[in-house]
């Protein structure tokens, strides 16, 4: 089940995100009403974290193209040999067929799906550095198409 979430970038409270993490750095800002009648705490502060762009610390979906490599969560992030985060949770993705899970992942420029998809990323693990895909939407049905079709 754990490796079933992770490829569809479901976020488990605790593990994947704490109450340290923003709606907006979780990847969680589509599940925000903004325009909510009475508003809700924290509205403001995140009004004002969304118009200074992109958030510069997230959570992003990440995956392994080498379905020998094993992941265990907390390897390090590293974009062009330069430390950028750590994987948060971690596990082989049966669906996609190697490894998957989410990365938290720092750029001062924000953290863009343009930035990601530039590509340098590796892991450091201990058999060594491993090349990543990261992507902001989920790795598996990230138009949701799967989960909305009509039996």
């Amino acid at each position: 089940m754990n490796s079933l979430r992770l490829e569809k970038g479901y976020r488990d409270m605790g593990v994947d995100i704490d109450n340290t993490d923003t709606p907006l750095g979780a990847g969680l800002g589509f599940t925000i009403s903004w325009d909510k009648p009475d508003g809700f705490v924290g509205r403001e502060a995140l009004l004002a974290a969304k118009e200074q762009g992109p958030p510069r610390d997230r959570v992003v979906s990440l995956v392994v193209d080498d379905p020998e490599v094993d992941l265990f969560g907390n390897e390090p992030l590293l974009h062009h040999g330069e430390w950028v985060g750590y994987v948060r949770a971690a596990a082989f993705g049966h669906t996609l067929g190697g490894p998957v899970g989410l990365a938290q992942a720092q750029h001062d420029g924000g953290v863009t799906g343009d930035w990601l998809a530039d590509g340098g990323f590796t892991l450091h693990t201990p058999g060594g550095l491993v090349p990543v895909r990261l992507q902001i939407p989920p790795l598996y049905d990230p138009k949701r198409l799967r989960i909305l079709a009509a039996d």
